[in-house]
C-alpha cells in the first residue's frame, strides 16, 4: 500500500484508497520498464523507491498494478 500512497501523492491526490493488483483494470500495452517496486511511503516520486529494471526479471502485463486515489474533494478517482 506504500507504493500506492507514493503514486497518488505524486499525481496530486491526498493519498491512496487502494492498491489494485494483477491487472484488474486490464493489462497495459508496450514494454514493462520497472517491477518489484518497494516504497517506504515517504518518497516524493515512485522512482525514489526501490525497484528492479524489467530487463532483469521480465515480468508481464498480467502483473500490472493500478491505484485508487483519495482526492482532496469528496469524489473518488481511479487510475
Amino acid at each position: 500500500m506504500q507504493d500506492a500512497e507514493v503514486v497518488c501523492r505524486e499525481l496530486g491526490f491526498k493519498g491512496a484508497y487502494a492498491a489494485i493488483l494483477e491487472a484488474r483494470f486490464g493489462p497495459g500495452l508496450g514494454p514493462v520498464h520497472v517491477e518489484e517496486v518497494g516504497c517506504f511511503g515517504n518518497e516524493t516520486s515512485i522512482f525514489s523507491c526501490d525497484y528492479t529494471e524489467s530487463t532483469v526479471l521480465q515480468c508481464g502485463h498480467e502483473e500490472d498494478a493500478g491505484v485508487s486515489c483519495i482526492p482532496y474533494s469528496e469524489n473518488l478517482f481511479s487510475y
